[in-house]
């Protein structure tokens, strides 16, 4: 099972929700049936809000987690494809009539869900003590003889007492007695073949009298709450459980108390059970054999905060930058072998997880906590000034102590991770960083600065800033980003551009820009300044989700460097400019799940060096331009979902290179025509498949 947050269950009801009213209103056709859903949306949202508002986690089995994105994604497309059934189209309001009724069935199953979730609240942590205490209840009594101890809390492992009756074991028990009382014995083991009645006298000699007063009867009466704190801390992993509850078992309460006051004050678990860490460090020491780069991508994952899933995207940036990782690719297969070794877990939230064309915005990574806190652990075992990683977690204006006190000397640091919670007020300490390459920002508050020594960060090729919760953040200090010669990947989550008006920076060296759930629409307009003398050697720009951008700025069209653009999941974008013929060194452009866009520019014949376009799930799009054919070196083009296409422009024929197409049942009788004379086409036919039937497999 995996978690899905209730902030994430929120994004994307209230954007289906949103979708839903805004059809509802305006288009009559299905008026019945959606407001059907828009009542039991109504019934879903304080539900939905409670999870949100309480940090509450629901458990999904994954495979339907990787799905649960995807499928409410399809309502959406569902609701906006019913906006534009005319009153004649009687196959299509048949068609989009029973989707409807399909869609309001899932909704009413995400209620029932919900309000079982509800209940299962209450009784979920006194669920988890039960199951651990039966955890405990199985370790094997032998590790007690072997031991030399007998471990056992009483209530929760005691000693289970022997038959009423036993024959012929007395021989054996007295054996074992001499055995244990001779100063020459540390350790005893018990062996005989199944059925002869080792558990009964193991038993048996655990309860004898003699043996209880030779070891002392260690059995140490823990509060029930106690056990529970211990148990929270363990963040429900199995291996530590049993690890810590082996050491913790027969000790004084004192101890406990003190183990747990030491994790209320921000101690790792690994620094109090060494046992637990020696296990832990077994999987890494086996990882380092088989690659050490690969080993120093797991670190990595500890730079991001606790419960928050890692865009796949987001490391492909940094590990391009610190272990020269050149194929996007490669990164991915480094997550599947953490994953395939319990060390991470990827998620691929897209609608064919098979699929292979370089986009990987719609993977990522989750770490349980514990796997979390061993790669913080590992990164903090040297000093602050020689750590490779340097990974601060604030509260407020909070400071680590060995911040405060530090007296302007250097940190060698290679990566910075900071995290802030809502109550930061962006007033930054000093600290030198001279060889720092990557600066992750994590944030939680409305406004937010960029710490002024970023300024003197002169080696930072990375930087990462992510604002996490609902609503995009305001960022100020951009400017001192102008003086890093060396800054060639910026990746900005959740962030409101700045106007570059306002604010120009030039940033010369820079190479890629990534830009997920930002706002975005103001940053370039009425710019006077040439963008191109701002970012002259940007090659690849990635705008995700960034859903106030309605028209792309012409200006844009100024970087003439630019090898890759992508611009997805922009709902509102209606508009490309006729100057994207401009970008003749393009070779990659995807327009994936535009649903406004409804053209592309004509001068889109002039992308001579384009091999890749993908324009899936562009809903609106009516028709490819006439001389598309003039793109003599596109190779793959992904046009499903295309429903509006009616037909191919002619010139197609003239794409000799075009190898690949993929497209729907709809699309495919488009190019029938033209197969008998591009014979080296290959079309991909992927099937429509707006259904919710996997959310039936839940329990009622």
């Amino acid at each position: 099972m995996v978690l899905v947050r209730g902030e994430a269950l929120e994004a994307s009801f209230v954007a289906l929700y949103d979708a839903i009213k805004e059809v509802n209103e305006h288009h009559l056709m299905f008026k019945a049936l959606l407001g059907d859903i828009r009542s039991t949306l109504d019934s879903i949202e304080p539900l939905i809000k409670e999870t949100a508002e309480d940090d509450k986690e629901l458990d999904f089995p994954e495979d339907e987690l990787q799905n649960f994105g995807v499928q409410m994604e399809e309502g959406i497309k569902l609701i906006r494809k019913c906006s534009k059934v005319g009153p004649l189209s009687t196959y299509k309001k048949y068609k989009y009539t029973n989707k409807l009724g399909e869609l309001g069935k899932y909704l009413q199953r995400l209620l029932d869900i919900l309000k079982v979730h509800s209940i299962r609240d209450v009784k979920k942590t006194l669920v988890t003590v039960k199951n651990i205490e039966t955890k405990v209840q199985q370790i094997d009594v032998n590790i007690g003889i072997q031991n030399n101890s007998s471990e056992s809390i009483e209530g929760s492992c005691a000693i289970p007492e022997p038959p009423p009756l036993v024959v012929g074991l007395d021989g054996p028990l007295k054996e074992l007695k001499m055995k244990l009382f001779s100063d020459e014995i540390s350790m005893l083991v018990l062996t005989a073949p199944g059925g002869c009645g080792k558990t009964t006298l193991a038993t048996k000699f655990c309860q004898d009298g003699d043996v209880r007063a030779y070891l002392g009867d260690v059995r140490s009466h823990v509060p029930e709450d106690l056990a529970r704190q211990v148990i929270k801390h363990c963040k429900g992993f199995p291996l530590a459980i049993t690890v810590v509850g082996r050491s913790l078992c027969g000790q004084p309460i004192e101890i406990w108390q003190k183990r747990l006051i030491e994790w209320t004050k921000g101690s790792s678990i690994l620094d109090s059970d060494h046992d637990l860490l020696v296990c832990l460090q077994s999987s890494l020491d086996a990882l380092e054999k088989q690659s050490i780069t690969i080993k120093e991508c797991f670190l990595d994952l500890g730079s991001f905060p606790e419960d928050q899933r890692i865009p796949a995207t987001t490391l492909i940036d940094i590990w391009a930058e610190s272990y020269k990782i050149d194929e996007d690719w490669l990164c991915i297969a480094n997550l599947c072998e953490l994953t395939n070794r319990n060390l991470a877990t990827l998620i691929i939230t897209r609608k064919d997880p098979r699929e292979v064309d370089g986009y990987y915005s719609e993977h990522f990574v989750t770490l349980h906590d514990i796997i979390r806190e061993l790669a913080i652990y590992q990164s903090s075992v040297e000093s602050i000034e020689q750590r490779k990683r340097l990974i601060i977690d604030m509260s407020g204006d909070n400071f680590p102590e060995w911040w405060t006190e530090q007296k302007c000397q250097p940190i060698n640091a290679h990566l910075l991770s900071i995290s802030t919670d809502g109550d930061f007020s962006s007033k930054w300490l000093n600290m030198q960083l001279p060889q720092a390459e990557v600066l992750i920002l994590n944030f939680q508050s409305k406004k937010y600065a960029l710490p002024e020594f970023v300024e003197k960060m002169d080696k930072l090729k990375v930087l990462i800033v992510t604002k996490y919760g609902l609503l995009p953040a305001e960022l100020d200090n951009f400017p001192l980003l102008g003086s890093l010669s060396n800054l060639k990947r910026i990746r900005l989550e959740r962030i409101a551009i700045p106007s570059m008006s306002k604010t120009p920076v030039q940033l010369k060296s820079l190479e890629k820009i990534s830009l997920f759930m930002c706002k975005v629409g103001q940053a370039l307009d009425n710019c006077s300044i040439q963008l191109f003398n701002l970012l002259p050697n940007v090659v690849e720009m990635n705008i995700d989700y960034c859903n106030d951008l309605v028209k792309l700025p012409a200006m844009l069209c100024d970087l003439i460097c630019l090898k890759k653009l992508s611009i997805t999941n922009s709902h509102k974008l209606s508009v490309l400019p006729e100057e994207i013929g401009k970008l003749v060194n393009l070779k990659v452009l995807r327009l994936r799940s535009c649903t406004e866009l409804s053209e592309l520019p004509d001068s889109i014949r002039n992308l001579k060096l384009l091999n890749f376009l993908d324009i899936s799930d562009c809903f609106s799009m009516k028709e490819l331009p006439e001389h598309i054919g003039e793109m003599c070196s596109l190779e793959t083009l992904n046009m499903r979902q295309c429903s509006r296409l009616q037909e191919l422009p002619a010139s197609v024929l003239d794409l000799e290179q075009l190898k690949d197409v993929i497209c729907d049942e709809e699309t495919e009788i488009l190019w029938n025509p033209f197969l008998p004379i591009l014979q080296n086409l290959h079309i991909r036919v992927v099937k429509e498949d707006i259904n919710l039937n996997w959310l039936h497999t839940f329990p009622s």
